[in-house]
């Protein structure tokens, strides 16, 4: 008799536990409870589920990805004990880049996987992600500018909330449980489909936006596709596509101005017009070059993790204002772990890319999930290469890690 992984148990009782922690993902940043949030609590309670619920087969088999992330975490327990910055600032930047996120990936990883309790989840994060796509609609129509994100409590960052509604999006297109059929129209999917495309066009966030447009055009062959497999490489094409369009619209202009600069933050029109400084092309290029040669004066384990405040980081080594963050993930990672930071982290994108890859799942759930996160991932990537891992991104890629890795072990599950 054969038994089967820890990490795979179909018991629909313990659901709520991959409810609990996806209800709470997009809610990321809000209420604060002292010095925790409620999403923390929750990846804790998550942890505590999976743990009560692993079967004598064991806990989970640990993968080269598992490796990766603890070593990535592991690794920035170091850079914070020589970082050059104040102990306490890189410390505190390490909980909430580093241990959160990677919690996030443990709880995903540990807790029981059933395509039908992943797929429930999914469906009451959708929701919460509507109701944060009214609120950041009713904000653009007020004021007829970008929302900045953070009006109110139910909104994080404007940029990772426009990913999580093309999650939404691409999940719906794809996933429809049995009793949505039976309870709810294709009308009512197509209107909340509508919702989420005009939250994500009042979010105004061109890495999101353009690649999901081509990505939009590459749904449909993959729909077609027995095997999700044979999408990939077009999928990537898709994705370099959408970077190529997020740089093309960058126009060259350079504004040293920094109260023009300010008060084009929030402009609509200057991601077309390159009004501020950071948003233009030739303005990150510059930001860039001053963050390399920063990162250059401690190359092998760079800052720590409180060194992406560029802003901080660079105080008076430039004659502009400076955004908050670096705008390129592979070039923060380069400032905050050095070189061996970078490489770790180019590790664990590879080896993700690898594995979507490799889907290849013939259950349908499971399919039409490995279809959700092959059209959502180089998304991501696309958006870490023009922001980093600063706003929540860092928990939504560890979280896109941890899921990536479940479906890749469970395609062939029954």
């Amino acid at each position: 008799m054969t038994t089967q992984p820890a990490a795979y148990d179909p018991n629909v009782s313990r659901e709520w536990g991959w409810s609990l922690l996806l209800i709470t993902l997009p809610l990321w940043a809000v209420f604060p409870f002292g010095v925790f949030r409620p999403f923390e609590i929750a990846v804790l309670l998550a942890i505590i589920i999976a743990i009560t619920a692993s079967n004598k087969s064991g806990y989970v088999r640990l993968t080269f990805l598992d490796c990766m992330v603890y070593v990535y975490a592991l690794f920035h327990i170091l850079v914070v004990s020589v970082s050059s910055t104040e102990f306490y600032e890189s410390a505190r930047a390490y909980r909430y880049m580093v241990l959160g996120p990677v919690l996030v990936y443990l709880a995903v990883r540990m807790l029981p996987f059933s395509p039908k309790a992943v797929s429930r989840a999914h469906l009451l994060m959708v929701f919460v992600i509507l109701i944060q796509t009214v609120i950041v609609i009713l904000a653009f129509q007020e004021e007829w500018i970008r929302p900045r994100g953070t009006p109110n409590v139910f909104v994080g960052t404007i940029i990772t909330y426009s990913f999580f509604a093309a999650l939404a999006f691409f999940f719906l297109l794809f996933n429809r449980p049995a009793f949505i059929n039976k309870t709810v129209s294709s009308l009512s999917l197509v209107c909340a489909a509508t919702v989420l495309a005009f939250g994500l066009f009042a979010s105004a966030t061109r890495g999101v936006v353009l690649p999901m447009i081509v990505m939009l055009f590459l749904a449909y062959i993959i729909w077609k596709f027995d095997r999700v497999r044979k999408a990939f490489l077009v999928s990537l094409g898709a994705a370099l596509i959408g970077l190529l369009l997020v740089i093309s619209i960058s126009p060259p202009a350079f504004v040293a101005d920094e109260t023009r600069a300010l008060e084009n933050r929030g402009s609509y029109e200057r991601l077309y017009h390159g009004q501020d400084l950071m948003m233009s092309l030739s303005g990150r290029v510059y930001l860039w070059s001053l963050m390399m040669d920063k990162a250059m004066q401690r190359p092998i384990f760079g800052h720590g993790m409180s060194a992406r405040s560029v802003r901080e980081a660079m105080s008076g080594e430039s004659i502009v204002r400076l955004p908050a963050h670096g705008h390129n993930i592979l070039i923060s990672s380069m400032l905050t772990g050095g070189v061996i930071g970078l490489l770790l982290l180019m590790t664990m994108i590879i080896y993700a890319l690898i594995l979507l890859s490799r889907f290849s799942a013939r259950q349908k759930q499971i399919m039409n999930l490995q279809k959700t996160f092959l059209l959502c991932f180089p998304i991501f990537i696309v958006i870490l290469l023009t922001n980093d891992f600063a706003g929540g991104r860092a928990t939504l890629f560890f979280f896109l890690l941890g899921m990536i890795q479940q479906l890749s072990l469970h395609q062939d599950k029954r």
